[in-house]
């Protein structure tokens, strides 16, 4: 009789084992096939794009955070801030991984040309340092780059019109640093020529030699053609000349005039004909019948002729 009833427990035992084993296997197949039914729902929504459905899934998916980053990128207006957020929590789940990099540095370039749009230059070149940390690469930098140095060759172009010739000429040097272009710069260069060349204008209307001369020196170093010069050069030199002149150095007045005279022609006739500048009038014409004697002593009658 005890051996019936040991028997029995016994049965009664691997009955028991035997059904907790049929469910134990029954859970870790269920959770398999959740397993399995989850990935492939990922998978799903990573190959459709469907980011956040990735990550409601998965909220540790880095390629669905760098997807999500590109997206806000490419939104209108640009979420970057959020971007930015996601890239930096795949960047500590994938450190060293050089996609989430480049879309870093995506991000910050945004930030520039959007505040360089702005007119918030300082912003913009913070932003751009910020790009620099993660990509070298000059190609991708040259949109922050250029979008910085449209907005210094703006400043100085207007800077240069309302005749803030120092300003001008310091935003084009900050325009110079972004560009790789000479040629990008050519409307800053024409703008501080154009400052010069009106400076010198004015002051040749007031006599004004000193800064007539430094008017047309600059915008030679500014870029000007000596053809674009040549009034104010030839103004000042007849100023010069006129006031030697005034302190009776008579030869050296006429020589002075008559260098002008090869410079431009016309400013050294309307000097010239002035009533106040007979006498030097009077100078040049005994200095042109000075070298046209000469020449005609050295039977030089090509330079006699010229004279």
């Amino acid at each position: 009789e005890e051996a019936r009833r040991a028997a029995a427990t016994l049965r009664r035992v691997f009955v028991g084992v035997g059904a907790a084993a049929v469910v134990f296997l029954l859970i870790i197949g269920g959770l398999r096939v959740r397993s399995s039914w989850r990935a492939a729902t990922i998978q799903a929504a990573l190959a459709r794009s469907d980011w956040q459905a990735a990550l409601t899934l998965d909220p540790d998916n880095v390629d669905a955070l760098i997807g999500q980053a590109k997206a806000k990128l490419s939104a209108v207006p640009h979420e970057i801030d959020g971007a930015l957020a996601a890239l930096g929590r795949a960047a500590k789940l994938a450190p060293g991984r050089k996609d989430i990099d480049l879309v870093r540095a995506a991000a910050w370039l945004k930030r520039a040309v959007d505040a360089a749009a702005a007119d918030r230059i300082d912003d913009a070149t913070k932003a751009l340092d910020q790009a620099k940390r993660y990509t070298d690469d000059a190609r991708e930098l040259q949109t922050g780059r250029q979008a910085i140095a449209d907005v210094w060759l703006k400043r100085a172009v207007d800077a240069a019109a309302a005749d803030r010739i120092d300003d001008a000429t310091k935003a084009l040097d900050q325009a110079r640093r972004h560009t790789n272009g000479e040629r990008d710069l050519e409307a800053g260069r024409q703008a501080i020529v154009s400052a010069w060349l009106r400076r010198g204008r004015i002051a040749a209307e007031k006599s004004d030699a000193k800064t007539t001369a430094t008017a047309a020196k600059e915008a030679t170093a500014a870029g000007a053609t000596a053809e674009a010069t040549a009034p104010l050069r030839a103004r000042a030199m007849m100023f010069e000349a006129a006031d030697m002149i005034s302190r009776d150095q008579v030869t050296d007045a006429a020589t002075r005039a008559i260098e002008a005279s090869l410079i431009d022609l016309s400013v050294t006739k309307s000097v010239l004909t002035a009533a106040a500048n007979v006498p030097l009038k009077q100078a040049v014409a005994r200095q042109f019948r000075t070298r046209f004697d000469a020449a005609l002593a050295d039977r030089d009658w090509d330079q006699a002729l010229k004279i």
